[in-house]
């Protein structure tokens, strides 16, 4: 039973639709249908999730009475936790509108319901854990929490750097939790504990405090990534090493920004910093040195000034004193250090496969590339033009990116679809510099133009809306484009009970066709696909999908037959 009239028009089966023109157009409403009569097992399903919120809600209540067991006088129990029944209602509310968004996109395919229902369950209770918690500390007035990670080798290294600090709850910054797929947790810190040191001096102390008394700080050149490297037009990056051991970015990072912030905090607290000097002065100053500051001898002297009430223009002059004439160590400034740990937290990787494969084989020896992979970039490889030879140009690839994680983030926090208008794309900062959904499907701007829709999924990635003549009849398609192609495995829906094959790829069509026609088992539909439909490419450059001729060529794209011939 369909949802959607267009999926009921091209594949048959029961329902009642009530139909209307529309400028021109047949449109089909589904009547009396609820995702509740058409999911398999729907509820037992809701009842089973609706379980694990309680479950979470019970292991919240533990941590937290655990957690404060000293802080209140009678000690809380569990009814005194605030309530979290708007939090559940909510959290049940999604399920059932992304239950519903996947029932209409997956109904034709019930082999992949559950694996998609059970990611989207997963992403939402990672989501109401710290929801809950933040709403639980928050009302009984825990201002504080400590980060903890789970301690494997799965935790980002961002994450990592956090784990055991302190933070407020009505900060700006990432709280545990927050970020897709994160699986740290909020502790909180009793009212009136002995919390330690926060902010840039409590960062450098637990730094410090991890070290020898006698390591080493230094400067080399740092192990890039593929990401690091298009960011550096292809130079050496160098970095900080202790002991020998490079730091990882967003240690250096996080390090740098201490740094840079440590006037400030100098003069909000310095008989902490006094109080670290005395403890870590040689560690301090052993690091400091390769951080820009050039006399640490003068920040002591600034806190010094700070502890005494002396005029922020005294302190202020010792703190110019502390740092060299440009603020350089070698390979860059600490703000660069800052700036390229933040872009690295930015960039969605999976955008960038297709420029990973083509920088990767420039960036390798071309004596250990096959000739045809290193003949068209040898003359531009030999004057060192890598962005030539990636055939974009670094600027424009970066502020791509750039952009494709603002979407990204602002995708996190959808529930539904986005629809996006001409005005939007033109004034939200958003979608600045965001034109379509990668560079093998259509522009946003001219799609929307022909009377079509682009939408936001809250995945991520970008759904495409058009009319399209099925049997002789417009009706409203949509497809996906996730990591910039087309999905079209909801059209694979042809009689013969074929819907995909793998075959050695050619480029060419018919040659393709007859190949994919013999490994579905079809030698006698010749070196075409059957009428009305095509055999359409994936990017992997192996699957062949069937499909219907009107939507493969309504839907713009380049799939693997491009690769094929490009190669």
């Amino acid at each position: 039973m369909h949802q959607s009239f267009s999926d009921f028009i091209r594949t048959g089966g029961e329902g009642e639709f009530l139909l209307r023109k529309s400028d021109g157009r047949v449109l089909g409403r589904r009547v009396n249908w609820s995702v509740k009569n058409s999911f398999p097992d729907y509820s037992a399903l809701r009842r089973n999730f609706e379980d694990q919120l309680d479950a979470i809600g019970r292991d919240n209540a533990d941590m937290l009475l655990d957690a404060l067991a000293d802080a209140y006088d009678p000690p809380l129990e569990e009814q005194d936790l605030p309530s979290i029944s708007g939090a559940v209602n909510e959290t049940l509310s999604q399920w059932d509108q992304r239950l519903s968004a996947i029932w209409a996109e997956w109904n034709t395919h019930p082999q992949r319901l559950r694996p998609v229902r059970q990611a989207m369950e997963e992403r939402l209770l990672r989501s109401f854990a710290g929801l809950i918690n933040e709403i639980r500390q928050r009302d009984l007035g825990i201002e504080q929490y400590v980060w903890q990670t789970v301690g494997d080798e799965k935790v980002r290294a961002s994450h990592s750097a956090r784990n055991g600090g302190v933070y407020r709850w009505d900060s700006n910054d990432e709280k545990p939790g927050e970020a897709s797929n994160c699986r740290c947790s909020a502790r909180p810190v009793p009212p009136g504990a002995d919390i330690g040191l926060l902010g840039p001096i409590g960062l450098l102390d637990r730094f410090l405090s991890d070290l020898g008394d006698d390591f080493t700080a230094g400067t080399g050149v740092r192990p890039q990534t593929f990401v690091e490297r298009l960011r550096d037009g292809f130079y050496p990056e160098s970095g900080i090493t202790i002991d020998g051991e490079m730091l990882d970015v967003q240690t250096q990072g996080d390090l740098a920004k201490a740094f840079q912030q440590l006037g400030d905090a100098i003069k909000d607290n310095p008989d902490a910093f006094l109080n670290l000097l005395e403890r870590r002065g040689d560690g301090l100053e052993r690091l400091a040195s390769v951080f820009g500051i050039s006399n640490p001898d003068a920040l002591a002297a600034a806190a010094t000034l700070a502890a005494a009430g002396a005029s922020n223009e005294l302190i202020d002059q010792a703190l110019t004193q502390a740092r060299s004439p440009i603020d350089r160590f070698v390979g860059g400034t600490a703000t660069s250090l800052v700036d390229i740990a933040e872009a690295i937290r930015s960039i969605p990787d999976i955008r960038l496969d297709d420029l990973r494969r083509v920088a990767e084989a420039i960036y390798a020896d071309p004596s250990s590339l096959p000739e045809a992979m290193v003949e068209p970039f040898r003359e531009r490889i030999a004057a060192s033009d890598y962005a030539g030879a990636l055939g974009y140009g670094l600027p424009e690839v970066l502020a791509g990116v750039a952009a494709l994680g603002r979407v990204r983030r602002r995708a996190e926090g959808l529930s539904a679809p986005e629809e996006l208008t001409l005005d939007r794309l033109r004034t939200d900062p958003d979608f600045e510099g965001v034109t379509n959904a990668g560079p093998y499907s259509p522009k946003f701007e001219k799609w929307i133009n022909r009377g079509g829709t682009v939408e936001l999924m809250p995945e991520g990635h970008f759904r495409y809306s058009a009319d399209i003549d099925i049997l002789g009849q417009p009706q409203r398609v949509s497809v996906e484009y996730p990591d910039g192609y087309p999905d079209f495995r909801p059209f694979m829906t042809h009689p013969s009970g074929v819907r995909s094959v793998e075959i050695d790829v050619s480029g060419t069509g018919r040659i393709d066709s007859r190949r994919a026609n013999i490994a579905a088992g079809h030698p006698d539909w010749g070196s075409e696909a059957p009428a009305g439909w095509v055999w359409h490419h994936v990017e992997d450059a192996r699957t062949m999908q069937l499909v219907p001729r009107t939507i493969n060529e309504g839907f713009y794209h380049q799939g693997g037959a491009s690769r094929v011939r490009n190669q």
